[in-house]
């Protein structure tokens, strides 16, 4: 099976799903859309700039941000664009660091013990001021009980990813193979780091009602994984990337609703088997993926 094969066989059968989804109810395929486009997306990019770890850890800027918009403005729902200003400055900040050159790894350590340290006194506060804040509904995630506004916000959020990422994704990927050469060859590194550091903040804020905290480690590091493991190209890996993220989030919302568990558990563990079975294909050589 050659890779176009299998990128368009992942994308028929998220498309599928979606389908079944909206026939219950479009909101519901709208928020899986959202999530599987938007974080395909910006996989491979994380991986290509090797930032997987920093990454990873954007999900706790998230909790701080939606928390911290909760206080100002408290409802979770037109709390949104708050949050996701909120995040994404977060974000910009450990990305200034990086950018004047300091440790990756120091940062990350730096950013995540900030983050968690202040995220558990804002959740705090939160819980404290309204009892009606529902912690689990970031920790968790349910695409499924999203309302018309955040399946809406959701989808744009996915949208402007998609077109950042198209449109920078071969500079983000050089960047990440010799930023030096880069540097001399395209100058003005920064607009495509802040472009880099927007997407991850904009992804990891707008998108945690849907995905939730604990998923969004998965969504933003496995597809790209997924696609390493069966692309030789770059374009290919784009390509592969987004295709896995969408039928993950397709069979997975099938799977949760037949199944009556929890969506973003469901997204996941699709995503580990879809990396599983062609690993195991490849091995075996029962499927050859030809590249």
């Amino acid at each position: 099976m050659r890779t176009r094969e299998l990128t368009l066989l992942l994308v028929a059968a998220g498309v599928a799903g979606y389908i079944a989804e909206a026939r219950v109810n479009p909101l519901w395929a709208a928020a899986l859309v959202a999530a599987g486009v938007g974080f395909g997306f910006l996989s491979p990019i994380v991986a290509a700039r090797r930032m997987g770890f920093l990454s990873a850890a954007a999900a706790h800027s998230a909790l701080l941000a939606a928390a911290i918009a909760f206080i100002l403005l408290g409802s979770l729902q037109s709390a949104a664009p708050a949050a996701t200003v909120i995040g994404v400055l977060l974000i910009y900040l450990a990305g200034y660091l990086v950018y004047k050159g300091y440790d990756v790894e120091v940062v990350t350590y730096l950013f995540v013990g900030f983050t968690a340290a202040a995220s558990v006194i804002a959740l705090y506060y939160a819980s404290t001021m309204s009892s009606g804040y529902k912690l689990s509904s970031l920790i968790l995630g349910d695409p499924l009980l999203a309302t018309r506004g955040e399946a809406y916000y959701s989808l744009a959020i996915a949208g402007f990813v998609a077109l950042v990422s198209l449109a920078s994704y071969e500079a983000q990927v050089y960047i990440g193979v010799d930023r030096e050469d880069a540097r001399l060859t395209m100058g003005r590194l920064w607009l495509y780091d802040l472009a880099f550091f927007t997407m991850l903040g904009v992804a990891s804020v707008g998108l945690i009602r849907i995905s939730g905290f604990i998923l969004e480690h998965v969504l933003i590091l496995v597809p790209a994984a997924i696609a390493a493991s069966a692309a030789s190209s770059m374009s290919e890996a784009l390509a592969l990337s987004v295709a896995s993220a969408i039928a993950a989030s397709g069979l997975g919302g099938v799977l949760a609703i037949i199944l009556d568990i929890s969506p973003s558990g469901a997204i996941g563990l699709t995503l580990i088997v879809i990396y599983a079975l062609i690993v195991l294909a490849k091995k075996t050589r029962v499927v050859g993926i030809k590249r």
